[in-house]
């Protein structure tokens, strides 16, 4: 297991979670669980000013790799938030997606959430036919679906993209998915 924490100034403190499944998936040749902790004093990777991605994990499930997303509401939500999830081919194009509203574990969407509720979103990511299986960056981020708004991060400790998408989303590198 390999583990990487994202701090948040000098201190670092556990995230409290809940879980929610979703249809998509990915493999890896090797199951690292990326796990990681955020100080509750001050937010890390907060999207639109309300929703901190704390963390995430990649591991192996079912000879796919699953992924978790780790959510915190730093300010009660204003909207009901889709999260996209982009695997990007070496070539920076999006080879598929795995766009969803993200809801807590029992289905309540993010407008309902109170300050500090913080949910753990899974989901597997499966290239379609006509697209290999390999290493894909996967690409994350949140927008209100209707009218159409992409929100913006702040204080990133995860990497950003350096393309258009740069200022509204986080990257994760490598992830062999199949």
């Amino acid at each position: 297991m390999l583990t990487v924490l994202i701090r948040s100034g000098a201190a670092v403190t556990p995230c409290l979670v809940v879980t929610m499944t979703l249809l998509a998936g990915c493999s890896t040749s090797h199951s690292p669980a990326v796990e990681s902790s955020t100080a509750h004093s001050r937010a890390t990777n907060v999207f639109g000013n309300e929703l901190s991605l704390t963390g995430y994990d990649i591991r192996s499930k079912d000879s796919h790799t699953e992924m978790e997303l780790r959510w915190s509401a730093v300010r009660n939500p204003t909207a009901d938030y889709v999260i996209f999830v982009h695997g990007v081919d070496g070539s920076g194009a999006i080879a598929f997606q795995a766009d969803h509203e993200l809801k807590d574990d029992a289905g309540v969407r993010t407008a309902a959430w109170k300050v500090g509720e913080s949910v753990k979103d899974h989901f597997l990511l499966t290239p379609p036919p006509g697209h290999a299986a390999g290493k894909y960056a996967i690409r994350l981020g949140a927008y209100i679906p209707s009218p159409m708004k992409l929100l913006s991060v702040i204080n990133p400790t995860i990497n950003q993209p350096t393309d258009a998408w740069h200022d509204h989303s986080v990257i994760i590198d490598q992830v062999e998915c199949k």
